[in-house]
């Protein structure tokens, strides 16, 4: 530590640094099942067409916070309930995730559209909002701070399934241009998140692993993205 004021020769009394750090004393255990799949299919002047899927299914993820802790099934959970509503046997992360895709060629044009999945899930880690369930100071109210059923009577952490969609689309120019610099040119256009969908709302007031935000997270937040790019096979 170059700013510390001790004098340089005690270094040599240091034998061992201990910080009492818990970083990395856990563990995790992760089994389930990974598949895909694929057919292809030339249809003449229809072109030549392609489907395929690749995805996971979870079905245990153990957790071990720090050596000699609990170990708990993260997709199998007991959380504490939503301010008197359950929340029992649920998994606290996805279970499946897949990316499926439609794909299409003719001549030197080509087409795929991707379509990815995240199944639902409920976070373990945030808190339930002061106004819903059993804490509103009137019955059937929206003001928190009583013990009373409230007009938003079974809210839970649960965030639904998540879809998005990609497509990218591409011309080669191959031998046909008189121009060798413009032979064997690819030209490609890709739009990420294509109908520009945003991750499913969240109650996320702070504290915990994360900061203040209104959104699930473990989602990206960036909308729609477009990219061209230009490839020369010489």
């Amino acid at each position: 530590q170059p700013q510390s004021t001790s004098a340089t020769n005690q270094l040599t009394n240091i034998f061992i640094i201990n910080d009492s750090g818990t970083t990395n004393q856990g563990s995790i255990r992760v089994e389930g099942i990974d598949w895909n799949g694929s057919y292809n299919i030339d249809l003449g002047d229809l072109g030549a067409w392609n489907t395929g899927i690749t995805g996971t299914y979870y079905l245990h993820r153990w957790s071990r916070i720090v050596s000699g802790g609990p170990i708990i099934d993260q997709l199998n959970q007991n959380l504490a309930a939503a301010a008197g509503v359950p929340q029992n046997g649920v998994e606290t992360l996805p279970k499946m995730h897949y990316r499926a895709r439609l794909g299409w060629s003719d001549g030197p044009f080509t087409a795929t559209l991707f379509m990815n999945y995240v199944s639902h899930y409920f976070p373990a880690t945030e808190a339930t909002p002061p106004n819903v369930n059993f804490q509103c100071t009137a019955s059937g109210g929206s003001v928190g701070g009583g013990t009373f059923p409230c007009a938003i009577s079974r809210f839970t952490q649960y965030l639904p399934s998540f879809y998005t969609f990609d497509l990218s689309l591409g011309y080669n120019t191959g031998d046909l241009p008189a121009s060798d610099y413009l032979k064997r040119l690819t030209l490609q256009l890709t739009v990420q998140n294509l109908m520009g969908k945003h991750p499913s709302q969240e109650f996320g007031a702070g504290g915990g692993p994360r900061g203040a935000a209104g959104y699930d997270i473990i989602e990206p937040d960036t909308g729609r993205v477009i990219g061209v790019s230009v490839v020369k096979t010489w």
